[in-house]
């Protein structure tokens, strides 16, 4: 079994606050997580986003569950380091 190396990957947003493909969601500026891939990435943060929403509101059957991290018309994914590295760390 091989084991798996994580990365750190920071979402940043590359569509204009007033772009309408926001659509009403909130912008998350710089969220970092770790993941081994860019798509797992993008679970990892949409997975924080759910638990941010449950968090702090009563769901709503109309409410948007989809933060568009994986829209790279909204976002930019940029792999910044290791997991577990000191920031600006490579491995």
């Amino acid at each position: 079994m091989t084991d798996l190396k994580l990365y750190r990957w920071r979402f940043t947003p590359v569509a204009a606050a007033d772009d309408p493909w926001w659509q009403g969601r909130e912008i998350w500026d710089g969220l970092e997580v770790e993941a081994a891939s860019a798509g797992a990435a993008q679970l990892e943060a949409n997975r924080i986003y759910l638990i941010r929403l449950a968090e702090s509101q009563p769901f709503r059957a109309e409410q948007d569950i989809n933060p568009g991290f994986d829209d790279p018309r909204l976002y930019r994914i940029d792999r910044i380091g290791v997991a577990g590295a000191p920031p600006g760390g490579t491995g």
